[in-house]
């Protein structure tokens, strides 16, 4: 099984190929995104950014948790060296 890191990895890698061209039509060779890119393809990219939404949310989460914990620690430690 591959890593939730690998899996957004690869669907950053996806969404990069909708940048350019849904940016510069020009860039399209053979049309304009409205007859390019099809609804399935956009539910699908909607599918694959609510994974990296969900992926960020993760990762900030425990960035949270992370940080509270330390400041806990400090903070306990400030107030049991001022009680000693």
């Amino acid at each position: 099984m591959k890593s939730l890191k690998y899996e957004v990895f690869l669907i950053l890698i996806i969404f990069d190929t909708y940048y350019i061209p849904t940016k510069y039509p020009n860039e399209l060779p053979d049309g304009i995104p409205a007859e390019v890119y099809t609804e399935k393809i956009a539910k699908n990219a909607l599918i694959l950014a609510e994974k990296i939404v969900k992926f960020v949310k993760q990762k900030y989460l425990l960035y949270l948790s992370n940080s509270l914990f330390k400041a806990e620690i400090y903070l306990y430690w400030i107030f049991s060296c001022k009680t000693s």
